[in-house]
């Protein structure tokens, strides 16, 4: 649970993210959430959401974060598919937020439109914040014992639906990838009446081309979405920077390379 909190003495605006009361009794949830408040603690950058304080006490668990003006691309897409000029800038803006977490070696494993966060920026329009790093893993620390598929089905990546001990950045390409193509085209990339019709849609690359839903995606674009969702990491990108990489020369965006 979200509230939006004001310091006593500060008087400034806060997010205080709690721990549900019946989590707190599971102690996986408990070190997760806690291992999550230490992660983005340590980060600082435009497009990722600060942790600034931590509540630990008897029967309550709480991160202090940010508190941002806007709405999620979640809510965002509910209403309308988003134009491909401001898809490839907001990919854009993800991938340098993405690259960041990976070079601290940090794979987030969640990235969906619900993680993600539409700020509205006084003079600089929207920028991205991507939140909840509660499954993250961190690669020198690991800290999953069984292969246990993590993250939300509709952007899990191949290697995820098969419960991988081991995911790297690839992973968030690929679901950073399912996100791009539901932002272009008003639809989720893998679709099924059942989680486990999406889990074998993942694993087929079974999804409709870009370009039969929007023909104002250029091919270019349409490539790039092709080649984030390759079901084998190896044919994906490599790393966020190749994707920013391509976004930069999509016509649609009119970008240059000023987020690196």
């Amino acid at each position: 649970m979200v509230y939006r909190v004001r310091h006593v003495v500060l008087e400034s605006t806060h997010a205080l993210k709690v721990l549900l009361p019946h989590l707190l009794r599971e102690t996986q949830f408990l070190d997760r959430f806690l291992e999550e408040a230490k992660l983005q603690a340590r980060f600082r950058h435009p497009f990722l959401v600060r942790v600034t304080d931590i509540v630990s006490e008897p029967g309550i668990a709480g991160l202090i974060m940010d508190y941002l003006e806007g709405e999620t691309l979640e809510r965002r897409l509910s209403r309308h598919r988003i134009e491909p000029s401001r898809a490839v800038r907001l990919c854009h803006q993800m991938t340098a937020a993405l690259s960041y977490i990976h070079t601290r070696g940090v794979v987030h494993r969640d990235v969906k439109p619900g993680n993600i966060f539409l700020e509205e920026v006084t003079g600089q329009g929207t920028q991205i914040r991507l939140m909840d790093f509660g499954i993250a893993k961190v690669h020198m620390k690991e800290k999953t014992r069984t292969a246990v598929a993590m993250g939300t089905p509709a952007y899990m990546s191949p290697e995820q639906v098969k419960g991988a001990r081991r995911v790297d950045a690839r992973s968030d390409i690929f679901s950073l990838g399912a996100v791009l193509y539901e932002m272009l085209t008003g639809r989720l990339a893998f679709d099924g009446a059942s989680e486990y019709i999406v889990q074998q849609n993942i694993l087929a690359g079974t999804y409709t081309p870009v370009r039969e839903l929007n023909a104002d995606v250029s091919r270019h674009l349409e490539a790039i979405v092709d080649k984030a969702l390759q079901v084998a990491p190896g044919e994906r990108f490599s790393h966020a920077r190749s994707m920013a990489k391509q976004l930069e020369a999509v016509p649609e965006g009119g970008l240059v390379g000023t987020l690196w």
